[in-house]
């Protein structure tokens, strides 16, 4: 949560900034819908509501300072580029006339009446202009604070400015107008809440070490004197009714609470929204109705957690298992279950501190593997009802990966991170492990058991690919046509490594592939040989893979180094043939194995760091901002039988080939 957005004219009516887009809600934040058209998941830091034209909607998205504007109440929007490459831009309106505000810390201020059409500088602005802010009813009053120290005050629109003088020569984090009087000033420093009644010429100050370190500070529109303080340490909201004198606690009994944002009806001054974050599964929008003396929030409706692994039942597509890394807390962890493929989650009780890695046991699926905060083994026998630590793990080294063996009971294999990417075997279900050792000692990313060959086990190493068919006891390097990033070194690329995930045909023992940066790979002969294919698929990695298209990407989405590349691979398990790839720059799908891939969702919308392929068109993806999410689509066709048609010469000839299909 980063932002919130009231309706003028109707209270129920919100919009959240998050940094998986904009949300939008009907019926006071119970429940939300994407709104995000021509946004996809970029952070909206700001959203602004044109009081006099509701539908016209603005939103100011993170990383790069990016200004959006929608004329249909946020179903669509599109970009103004007007002011590009700078992280620090803020966003302010005054309601009549209605003029938009963007200022760049330190460099300039612009304003538009024009809703965004065209802007012009505001050149009279102090040098060294921090925080900008202006009145909402009356804009010819405008504040600024000042580098290194103080406040500067405008009552003609920006045409002159005074700085004021008094306490506020300190340097300043915040300055705010009183929403009903230009001539109250705020403004704040760390400790200290400084106040003018009489538009900046005199100061009273007040001093609260609650206030050493604030997210924000706002008035109340509708109580005189009423600010609103969000505090970091510890993590709770402030309230002061005299005007920053004095502090309570304030908002919802919650107890730490992170608020990134506060709302204010402007057609009902009881009703509140915040955009706060507890310790427990209370994340999202909480509503006040009655001024803030009660809070409700419906916490299955805008709440995400960062999903880093997805694993289905082997023998029941319907149930689906999510490691989740956030859960609760910033570092908290845990999993859940899905029954009906996916639409809706239950946290598993006795996994708080579990995940994010899961994995179920394809010969016994009721039995589940899940690290404990990725450092030991828990594991369930009774399909995630009761839970019980296998293996404490060592202590100091993470577990980047579980795959159990689908041939030998009790066989499982895990990948150790950190400066020991080393793989481990355990043949008794997890309670003591061996070391296995690959040629030249490889770093492991990942480990794949092949789902129809007992004792074939492959190996993602930073130099490619290595394949044992006795469960790790011996190991050859299967690599030969794999491409291997140029200029890019295992301790400074991160998730750059050669190869990104692998998958294997369930029907074919021969056939698998993988993903890499420069693009996927198959191979037809278990690994020995390997033939790039990513034909239709935009990849933008320099210096190997770039077009036209990532130019026009690298002006509107910053830079990308290297961007597009196959994060994760499915196989269909009703059609082998068919294959699905999620990447940062869309999904893509394949009908003849990876021969040449169409794009299903675009780069505009949240794609998954990995997918799993249920079964008759659906796929459940991972994804670090947005939690669990579903892609349906058109279940794939049988193959057509080889036709005929006749010709001018009365013979027949083919009309299809078999093995290519049409959605």
């Amino acid at each position: 949560m980063q932002s919130l957005a009231v309706h003028p004219h109707d209270a129920s009516i919100v919009f959240a900034g998050t940094v998986d887009g904009v949300y939008r809600s009907a019926d006071g934040g119970l429940t939300w819908l994407r709104s995000n058209t021509g946004i996809g998941n970029r952070t909206a830091k700001t959203i602004i509501i044109n009081p006099q034209i509701p539908e016209q909607m603005f939103a100011l998205v993170w990383y790069k300072a990016e200004l959006f504007r929608s004329d249909d109440g946020g179903e669509s929007w599109h970009s103004l580029a007007f002011w590009e490459n700078h992280h620090t831009a803020s966003l302010q309106f005054s309601q009549t006339p209605f003029v938009l505000y963007l200022s760049v810390v330190e460099e300039a201020v612009f304003k538009s009446a024009d809703s965004g059409a065209s802007w012009v500088e505001l050149t009279n602005v102090p040098d060294n202009a921090g925080e900008f802010v202006v009145h909402p009813a009356q804009p010819e009053f405008m504040a600024v604070t000042l580098s290194p120290r103080g406040v500067a005050l405008s009552d003609d629109g920006g045409e002159t400015w005074t700085e004021c003088g008094g306490a506020t020569t300190e340097a300043l984090h915040r300055v705010l107008f009183d929403p009903n009087d230009p001539e109250i000033v705020y403004a704040h420093r760390p400790e200290f809440l400084y106040r003018s009644l009489d538009g900046c010429r005199t100061w009273g100050a007040f001093t609260n070490p609650a206030l050493k370190h604030v997210g924000f500070l706002k008035a109340d529109p509708g109580r005189p004197y009423t600010l609103y303080a969000d505090t970091h340490f510890p993590q709770r909201m402030l309230v002061s009714t005299d005007g920053g004198r004095d502090w309570h606690p304030y908002g919802p009994a919650v107890d730490p609470l992170g608020v990134s944002d506060m709302a204010f009806s402007p057609t009902n001054l009881n009703v509140y929204y915040l955009a706060a974050e507890a310790l427990d599964e209370r994340r999202g929008v909480f509503r006040s109705e009655d001024g803030g003396v009660h809070w409700e929030i419906d916490s299955t409706s805008l709440f995400a957690s960062t999903i880093e692994t997805l694993s289905l039942n082997p023998a029941d597509s319907t149930i689906a298992y999510a490691g989740a890394r956030e859960y609760g807390t910033y570092s908290g962890h845990g999993v859940f279950k899905s029954s009906d493929s996916g639409n809706t989650w239950t946290f598993l009780e006795g996994t708080e501190g579990a995940g994010p890695i899961i994995a179920v046991d394809p010969i016994s699926p009721e039995i589940v593997y899940a690290t404990t905060a990725e450092w030991g083994i828990l594991k369930s026998t009774d399909a995630g009802r009761a839970w019980h630590e296998v293996w404490q793990g060592w202590g100091d080294k993470r577990i980047s990966g579980i795959e159990v063996d689908h041939h030998r009971a009790g066989t499982v294999f895990l990948v150790k991170e950190e400066f020991d990417h080393g793989l481990y075997r355990s043949d008794d279900g997890g309670e003591t492990w061996t070391k296995l050792a690959l040629p030249e000692d490889q770093e492991v990313y990942g480990i794949y058991s092949h789902p129809s060959t007992p004792g074939v086990v492959y190996a993602a190493t930073w130099l490619g690919m290595f394949k044992s068919s006795d469960w790790g006891e011996s190991w050859s390097h299967v690599s030969a046509g794999l491409e291997t990033p140029v200029g890019c070194r295992p301790w400074w690329c991160g998730d750059y490594q050669l190869v990104t995930d692998v998958v294997l045909d369930p029907a074919d023992t021969d056939v698998l592939y993988v993903g890499t940066t420069v693009g996927p790979y198959r191979s037809t002969n278990g690994g020995l040989t390997w033939e790039l294919a990513r034909e239709g698929m935009l990849i933008c990695c320099k210096p190997q893979v770039w077009s036209d298209e990532c130019d026009g990407l690298l002006k509107t989405s910053g830079p990308l180094p290297c961007e597009g590349w196959p994060r994760g691979l499915a196989v269909d398990p009703d059609r082998p043939s068919t294959l699905y790839a999620t990447t940062s720059l869309g999904t893509y799908r394949s009908y003849n194995r990876g021969g040449r891939w169409e794009r299903i969702v675009g780069p505009e919308q949240t794609n998954p760091k990995t997918a799993i392929a249920v079964g008759n068109g659906l796929l459940l993806g991972a994804s670090g901002s947005a939690g669990v999410l579903r892609l349906e689509t058109s279940p794939v066709p049988p193959p057509r039988r080889p036709g005929r048609r006749a010709s001018p010469n009365g013979s027949r000839t083919p009309t299809a080939k078999f093995g290519q299909y049409q959605e």
